[in-house]
């Protein structure tokens, strides 16, 4: 199987950890978006995502804004589609 294949047979277990917040510091300069902070893939049927250790810590330190809605994480994860 060449690369393309093991691509397409793999790519939807493909997950992608952004920083849903960004401080802005400089108002003339936009973010980027999406800050993608790291990679994983789905292990399990049930969502069981493995990932790297730095990955884990930048979940761990991101923050939410005082006025974010409740229960709103400071990260999301995007599976490819």
């Amino acid at each position: 199987m060449d690369i393309s294949s093991s691509y397409k047979l793999i790519k939807n277990s493909i997950v992608a950890f952004m920083v849903k917040y960004v401080p802005v510091y400089n108002q003339s300069v936009p973010p980027q978006y999406p800050p993608i902070i790291g990679t994983g893939f789905v292990v399990r049927g049930d969502g069981i995502i493995a990932t790297n250790a730095h990955v884990v810590k930048a979940c761990q330190i991101a923050s939410t804004p005082p006025n974010a809605p409740k229960m709103n994480g400071p990260y999301a994860a995007s599976c490819s589609s």
